[in-house]
């Protein structure tokens, strides 16, 4: 059998490239269309999955699958099977060996994951990617740094009362005109229209302490945050989390001015940066119907 070499190829596959840092290790479990697309043109996924299955064979990867609940327009439920790629054992060991940082957490990977959790992960995935394309639509706007879900479960972010383990961190840029740099920070939360009503006002209630004491300040050195809650099942899905966050803001009686440091949108896949990030795709509390671009020069 013919001996297997790393080639830059498969570097890439394995932890990105200088202009595109994200590859599995980066984003903790992946598939092959979601690297196709950060890397590659969609053209080469036969040979992206040529790649990620010869990593695999030679031990670097593993491939496990998960199930995807789809609804037709019918309203027939049906289940579509779907590959998804994470690092091993001997991939964590080479990515080490080559000076890559190795949480305690990389290494204790659950075994059993269910199709819930990897589906929510790899839609956050998609959200950063769709983030990280940003500076091939136009390089004055791009994500200048992000702390992953899994991640964040090493260290969350706490108050004296609630520790807040969000779904991702994005440290978003815009170059202006004048040359200066404005920052957009966001702590983004992923909803797969499974939370109940009393557990997601709990999290937004966690998510006002937080707001109230700065307690993010230090950690993600910046001053203020936004908190972005986003969704893939529809307006419906939407406007639910919006009704539950003014009902809790009300509740607590919240000044109206933290009503501005929620923002909600919802997207149909594929992603398309410019759709999620440069458009007015976005819905606050202050209004009903009016949507906001998140990044802009003004």
């Amino acid at each position: 059998m013919k001996s297997f070499a790393m080639t830059p190829v498969d570097y890439r596959l394995l932890r990105g490239a200088d202009d595109m840092p994200l590859g599995v290790y980066q984003l903790h479990l992946t598939t092959a269309e979601q690297l196709c697309k950060l890397h590659y043109s969609p053209k080469s996924i036969k040979w992206v999955q040529k790649r990620l299955k010869l990593l695999a064979d030679n031990g670097y990867l593993n491939v496990d699958a998960y199930v995807m609940k789809r609804r037709s327009q019918k309203g027939k439920v049906y289940f579509i099977p779907h590959s998804y790629y994470i690092l091993s054992s001997k991939g964590i060991r080479y990515l080490e060996g080559i000076g890559l940082d190795i949480a305690t957490s990389m290494r204790a990977r659950d075994k059993d994951r269910d199709s819930l959790f990897v589906e929510h992960t790899l839609e956050i995935n998609d959200l950063l990617i769709a983030a990280m394309l940003l500076k091939r639509v136009n390089p004055r706007y791009y994500l200048r740094g992000f702390i992953h879900e899994h991640d964040w479960r090493r260290v969350p972010l706490k108050t004296h009362s609630v520790a807040i383990i969000p779904d991702a961190y994005l440290d978003l840029r815009v170059q202006t005109a004048d040359n200066r740099t404005r920052r957009l920070s966001l702590l983004l939360e992923h909803d797969c229209g499974t939370e109940e009503q009393h557990r997601f006002r709990r999290r937004i209630q966690g998510y006002v302490e937080l707001l109230k004491t700065g307690a993010y300040r230090e950690r993600l050195q910046t001053r203020s945050v936004t908190i972005a809650f986003t969704t893939f099942i529809g307006q419906k899905r939407l406007e639910q989390m919006r009704d539950w966050t003014r009902e809790q803001l009300l509740a607590t009686c919240e000044q109206p001015s933290m009503m501005s440091s929620f923002v909600f949108a919802a997207f149909d896949k594929p992603l398309d940066p410019c759709h999620v990030w440069l458009e007015p795709s976005w819905y606050t509390l202050l209004t009903r119907q009016q949507r906001i671009a998140l990044l802009h020069e003004g």
